[in-house]
């Protein structure tokens, strides 16, 4: 295993861990909380939202604020160069630790908005990926997604449909693009065992929940590393990473 310099910390690691878990966690690494997480986390219920900012605030000089995803693929797109180091993106913004945990409405504002964005209250949209892929490109294993480049930059190169989309040959793990692409063929691997009449039978709160698994999934194989406690993430994280640092909590959630 590779020891990862940076983390990245999933919601549910956070509802489940102890202040000792990143202290610990915080002597070895920078923590790496996405933006997608962060506003997860604070429109969460008021004591779930609490009960994980207590955690945080008590390492506000350990943690950093990754960019939003969108962000990441803009970099890469406008550049022609992988976004990584993920240092390169990190907001110049810190927790304060004497936040008071209330939420000015102007702030849930931008939180709703966030979501928005996030394409959440949409989720039908990767439904409509899924099929893409399946359509043009067949069922691919897991297997194939985590060891074949060559397959999967032959798939990107079907996918494509922007000549402001970089070339295949300019892609491999260090890029946020190639790395969504992988998260997504094994997505529309599983989904598809979910497909009956026309729809895929899965909650459109679960399809949602997966688009945030998603993006930080993506963050974690950039940056090599994970806490997290939910079955998803680590599944598809020890496919794509199997060298990264993984931090998990017993007690799991689905």
């Amino acid at each position: 295993m590779i020891s990862a310099s940076h983390i990245v910390l999933d919601k549910s690691y956070l509802q489940g861990c102890t202040s000792l878990n990143l202290e610990e966690m915080s002597r070895q690494h920078r923590l790496i909380l996405c933006a997608e997480t962060f506003h997860e986390v604070v429109s969460s219920p008021d004591d779930e939202m609490k009960s994980c900012m207590k955690k945080l605030l008590a390492y506000t000089t350990s943690v950093d604020l990754l960019d939003h995803h969108g962000t990441l693929l803009k970099y890469e797109i406008e550049n022609r160069q992988p976004c990584k180091p993920l240092s390169a993106h990190i907001l110049p913004l810190t927790l304060n630790p004497e936040w008071n945990h209330t939420i000015s409405e102007p702030q849930s504002e931008t939180i709703t908005d966030f979501h928005n964005h996030w394409e959440v209250d949409s989720p039908k949209a990767f439904d409509e990926i899924v099929l893409e892929i399946i359509g043009t490109c067949g069922r691919i294993t897991p297997e194939q997604v985590a060891s074949d480049r060559e397959m999967v930059l032959k798939t990107y190169g079907h996918l494509r449909a922007s000549e402001r989309l970089p070339l295949p040959s300019h892609l491999n793990e260090d890029w946020a693009i190639y790395r969504r692409l992988q998260v997504e063929l094994i997505a529309a691997h599983e989904y598809m065992y979910s497909f009956q009449d026309g729809q895929f039978c899965i909650r459109k709160d679960r399809k949602a929940h997966n688009q945030i698994d998603f993006r930080v999934l993506i963050a974690a194989c950039l940056a090599g590393g994970i806490a997290t406690r939910d079955n998803l993430i680590r599944r598809y994280f020890e496919i794509l990473c199997p060298g990264g640092t993984l931090y998990w909590i017993e007690g799991h959630r689905p």
